[in-house]
């Protein structure tokens, strides 16, 4: 399963889309805010967390970084997804051992292309294509 923490109901639904276009068939959850994450984090870990910096009340290296002092949760595959081109947000990020830094990307087709990046990077099951 993926966690994905997004404030955004628009990037929500572009990146169900995404997911469903490049034929990604692992489970996909969302987290609307830092809590919720934390949240669904302490009740049923992922194998893998896409996760936005900039959310309401717990920011995403606030997540990761709680994350990576929980033995339980530290194993856990992560890559930011953000708009955030900050350097200190990279450093900080990478710091903390994340898997990628992923800036949103525009296009959908762009949104497509990551994905399958995303799902190749993390081995996730793939639709066959149709006979």
């Amino acid at each position: 399963m993926i966690l994905l923490v997004e404030d955004s109901e628009d990037d929500v639904l572009f990146l169900r889309r995404a997911f469903k276009k490049a034929g990604v068939e692992a489970p996909l959850q969302v987290a609307y805010d830092g809590l919720e994450a934390v949240e669904r984090l302490s009740a049923a870990p992922p194998s893998h967390v896409l996760l936005d910096l900039k959310l309401p009340k717990k920011s995403g290296l606030e997540i990761l970084e709680w994350m990576r002092g929980r033995p339980d949760l530290a194993s856990i595959s992560v890559i930011i997804l953000t708009s955030s081109r900050e350097k200190s947000d990279v450093d900080r990020a990478r710091a903390l051992g994340i898997d990628d830094y992923c800036v949103k990307p525009v296009s959908f087709t762009e949104l497509v292309a990551l994905v399958r990046k995303i799902a190749e990077m993390w081995r996730l099951p793939l639709a066959q294509p149709a006979r």
